[in-house]
């Protein structure tokens, strides 16, 4: 039988209309958890049984389990609740439609890809499928900031392969740069502004640790290349030192944001750092400067001869009638999570446009072509009795 194409739709309206905004990306925001009991209720009508778990301050996943007979590879789909905020947008939760298009805060990033999988959902339990491979349907907090959602999920579920849920294009995506923020700290002697005798200038010793910081993103962007993705690149997009004037700085602060290809691990990056923060050391007199890690999300890519591409690539080329393409992508997903556990993932999703922008919308067609492509992938990889 089809995909419900109402049903899909009307839950995509409905998925856009909650608010879900991410709490640490814009004051006031809900978090997830409306949405997850939403989810969670409409997984129990269609017939499965699903679980929602409570990650405290309003924040939760939702995860539902379709035991497979035996003998078959086990599968994730991963998509995640929260969006972005919604600043400079007028009606931000109104699905609106027109032009073909659905608009709306999430419904590209990826409330449109939510709708295809409890499309997908809807039918599996209706035709009563018997799968071999167990099949584990996700839906996450938090990815757009720390994804404490799968990092959670991993404690509890662990599968052979996983389809993440982001925008794509119906393309298929197999390779994402990392990303990392780390702080570093330079260190010097408050005195009076006409004390240079005894003074020392945080600020000053923080510029050549940034012109260091210049010579190595020269180096990144030699030595750190990628097919797909090009060359890793840092930048520093907050400084902050001194008190007020006349006064030396004894403090100044520079947070740097790297973005990482496959082939760099976070021992190598702080390494990088540590070796320009010596090289200073042994320079200038009176240097003191230190490196604190914020956080670390690991790059990704997958083999495309790996049988979860080739599974999503077949149910693609089957569905719009034409071969898939392999795409990258320059941001960050959940995918590097389940990657680095041993997960091996691919990531697909509904085509638009605007994700994070003031215009954000979703085609409708594609939603529901994906929840084909993602109920042609789960027969194949999983395996149907």
């Amino acid at each position: 039988m089809p995909i419900d194409r109402a049903f899909t739709l009307h839950t995509l309206t409905d998925l856009i209309r909650i608010d879900s905004r991410n709490p640490h990306l814009e004051q006031g925001a809900p978090g997830e958890w409306e949405l997850a009991a939403y989810v969670h209720r409409v997984l129990e009508d269609v017939g499965w049984q699903a679980e929602l778990h409570d990650l405290g301050n309003q924040r939760a996943n939702v995860v539902a389990t379709r035991a497979g007979t035996g003998g078959g590879p086990s599968l994730l789909i991963n998509a995640h609740l929260d969006t972005v905020g919604v600043s400079g947008m007028q009606t931000p939760f109104a699905a609106e439609q027109r032009d073909g298009r659905i608009f709306g805060r999430g419904s590209q990033d990826t409330k449109g890809g939510m709708a295809g999988v409890l499309g997908a959902a809807k039918l599996i339990a209706q035709d009563e499928l018997k799968l071999h491979g167990d099949l584990v349907l996700a839906f996450v907090a938090d990815e757009e900031h720390e994804s404490i959602g799968t990092a959670a999920l991993l404690e509890r579920v662990h599968t052979d392969a996983a389809i993440v849920v982001e925008p794509s294009d119906l393309d298929v995506c197999i390779a994402h740069r990392g990303f990392a923020v780390y702080q570093l700290r330079t260190r010097g002697r408050t005195a009076h502004g006409g004390r240079s005798d005894i003074g020392v200038d945080a600020n000053l010793h923080m510029g050549r640790v940034i012109a260091a910081l210049d010579g190595l993103r020269e180096t990144w962007q030699q030595r750190h290349q990628h097919p797909m993705l090009g060359s890793a690149y840092l930048h520093i997009p907050v400084i902050s030192g001194g008190r007020h004037l006349y006064v030396y700085a004894d403090e100044c602060t520079a947070s740097v944001e790297c973005r990482t290809v496959p082939g760099q691990s976070a021992e190598g990056v702080r390494a990088d750092f540590e070796a320009i923060l010596e090289s200073l050391v042994g320079r200038i007199p009176a240097f003191r400067g230190s490196i604190e890690p914020v956080i670390w999300r690991p790059p990704y890519e997958i083999d495309p001869d790996r049988p979860i591409v080739r599974t999503i690539r077949a149910a693609v080329a089957a569905v719009l009638k034409k071969p898939a393409r392999l795409i990258s992508h320059p941001w960050w997903e959940d995918s590097g999570m389940l990657g680095e556990a041993g997960i091996e993932t691919v990531i697909a999703g509904p085509t638009g446009d605007g994700l994070h922008t003031e215009e954000e919308w979703v085609d409708p067609d594609s939603v529901v072509d994906f929840a084909e492509i993602l109920y042609r992938s789960i027969l194949s990889y999983c395996g149907e009795q």
